[in-house]
């Protein structure tokens, strides 16, 4: 995954310990990626200390997370849901656009 310049981590919270998202970054070990975006999914709760909790696995492992988005099952029918999943993909854009700018040519 070194070889990329962003990773977008699209993943569920069924627990507080989830077994394969768990498995997946311990395999990233030592892996540098200049943008890490996180796209969490719930139905519970504690879904903030989960993600703290995962952001700093992957801080530890190398990736460095610039944003992340967390929506709960019962906000996908609302239109505030829609405006916030717009708002991410927009922050992620402009950071994809400011790295390409900046890129060495």
């Amino acid at each position: 995954m070194s070889a990329y310049d962003a990773v977008l981590l699209g993943f569920p919270k069924w627990t507080f310990s989830c077994p394969p998202l768990n498995r997946f970054i311990h395999k990233l070990g030592g892996v540098t990626v200049q943008k890490f975006f996180l796209f969490m999914t719930s139905g519970g709760f504690d879904e903030m200390r989960f993600l703290s909790s995962l952001t700093r696995k992957l801080v530890r492992n190398g990736c460095n997370v610039v944003e992340s988005f967390t929506v709960k099952r019962k906000q996908i029918d609302g239109e505030a849901y829609k405006t916030l999943l717009e708002s991410f993909a927009r922050r992620v854009e402009e950071h994809l656009q400011h790295s390409q700018e900046n890129a060495p040519r």
